[in-house]
């Protein structure tokens, strides 16, 4: 106990001695009140005397200032990451409840950025006003509270100029206190939008939204676990079904779609891959709700390339099916091949495995013999080839196009025979479209005589068509 005593009157002399020379020695008394004058007159007028407590909130600076008396939070001073003043909130309080009455935002520039306003009897927050960068109000908002839960029940939304822009109202189950409903209103009244809560989880179940004149005019439904959207459906204006659209909770994709007709009825019914969104069912509806036509498709598992559709009759018969292949290094479609429900080749047609685009297609007749061929540039999918066959599947004849170069338009046609023979030659302009010449040619590809045509530069009708021998003279002049 002799040596405690010892050490305290040891610290007691030291401390004296510090309050001596302190006050015996005029130029720290000088440096002590400057320093007084400056913290009484900082740039943000904060008083010396709050103090002061610094945290860092989501990495960044903020200093809080207390009152010493109240203890209460006056000011929040927020700093950004080069350490300049972003911005900072001002508070006060009520003098005899204590409560908050008001919260400034400020801008780092100085202006305000929203006001907050709250009732001295219960702290709750009654009032938001947002201001624009000029300092004018933009817009403000007001809120009310059920007086016996204490909960709030309305909140109105104010244009500048003071007249209601909206509002919308909240409902509680009466057992739990949880918010179960909450109603959206537009400024004349109506009811804008309806949504609906779980009483679980408090997630969003439900919400309806509504036309000016009252009808629905679409509505969501959610997972009450997860607040992943289930269910779309969208309205026509006059309230009935156009579409409803159903997603896979755990995946958020597209597994169901459903199109109505005006009278309610089912139109066409469309099912996907959970995993991927990619449809693998179609069924289409008569208007009695019978089917009248349905399909199924196949994909490859591992780049989910559509490789085969299969169309089925009402009794379940497949009425045709389509087969498609792809580049292995692309991933391009590279041949499509359409099927009657025998096996028959329908349409076959090929696509380039770079650009992607259609370079032929082959029509079949329903022996299975072709009917007619068409070739494509593959850069530009214009048809550049036409080929024509019998019924024995030798060829009768085909055409060869030409296009400008710099117009893309067609500008020449040449007709040739069975035999390769030329047996016409077309002439067109390219910015009608419209022919202009034709050549016809002997067996030998000797031209045996041409054709000039003329048009009516306002109408585009034909006013005129000459005919001429193999050596240019006009043999016949048609008008109409």
């Amino acid at each position: 106990m002799r040596v405690v005593g010892i050490i305290l009157r040891r610290v007691l002399f030291v401390i004296l001695s510090i309050v001596l020379l302190v006050s015996c020695d005029p130029e720290v008394n000088n440096l002590l009140e400057s320093e007084k004058e400056n913290t009484e007159n900082n740039s943000d007028n904060t008083p010396s005397e709050y103090i002061i407590e610094t945290e860092i909130v989501e990495g960044l600076k903020v200093e809080n200032y207390f009152d010493p008396v109240s203890g209460k939070r006056v000011k929040s001073v927020e700093y950004n990451a080069d350490g300049m003043i972003s911005g900072w909130d001002e508070y006060e309080y009520d003098q005899s409840t204590g409560y908050q009455i008001k919260a400034i935002l400020y801008h780092a520039d100085g202006t305000i950025a929203s006001e907050l306003g709250y009732d001295p009897n219960t702290g709750k927050q009654i009032k938001q006003i947002r201001y624009h960068a000029d300092g004018t109000i933009s817009e403000w908002y007001e809120f009310e509270y059920d007086p016996n839960t204490g909960k709030q029940i309305k909140q109105i939304q104010y244009h500048a100029d003071g007249t209601v822009s909206g509002w919308y109202e909240l409902e509680y189950d009466p057992g739990t206190g949880k918010g179960i409903k909450k109603y959206w209103y537009n400024a004349n009244g109506t009811l804008s939008s309806e949504s609906e809560y779980d009483l679980n989880t408090g997630k969003r179940i439900k919400q309806i939204r509504y036309n000016a004149g009252g009808t629905k005019s679409s509505e969501y439904e959610y997972d009450p676990s997860t607040g992943e959207q289930v269910k779309y459906i969208s309205y026509r204006a006059d309230g009935t079904k156009s579409r409803e659209y159903e997603y896979d909770p755990s995946t958020g994709k597209r597994i169901k779609q459903t199109s109505y007709r005006a009278d309610g009825t089912k139109s066409i019914e469309e099912k996907f891959d959970p995993s991927t969104g990619v449809i693998i069912k179609r069924i289409d509806y008569n208007s009695d709700g019978t089917i009248s036509l349905w399909f199924e498709c196949e994909y490859d598992p591992n780049t989910w390339n559509e490789l085969k559709y299969i169309y089925y009759n009402d009794d379940g018969s497949i009425s045709w099916w389509s087969e498609e292949e792809y580049d292995p290094n692309t991933g391009k479609l590279i041949k499509a091949i359409r099927y009657n429900a025998d096996g028959t080749k329908t349409i076959e047609e090929m696509f380039d495995p770079n650009t992607g685009k259609r370079i032929k297609q082959i029509r079949y007749n329903a022996d299975g013999t072709k009917s007619i061929e068409y070739e494509y540039d593959p850069n530009t999918e214009k048809q550049i080839k036409q080929i024509r066959y019998n019924s024995d599947g030798t060829i009768s004849e085909w055409y060869e196009y030409e296009y400008d170069p710099s117009t893309g338009e067609q500008i020449k046609q040449i007709q040739y025979n069975a035999d390769g023979t030329k047996s016409g030659e077309s002439e067109l302009d390219p910015s009608t479209g419209k022919q202009i010449k034709l050549i016809l040619y002997n067996a030998d590809e000797t031209v045996s005589g041409w054709d000039e045509f003329e048009y009516d530069p306002n109408t585009g009708n034909l006013i005129k068509r000459t005919e001429y021998d193999a050596e240019g003279n006009i043999t016949e002049v048609h008008t109409p």
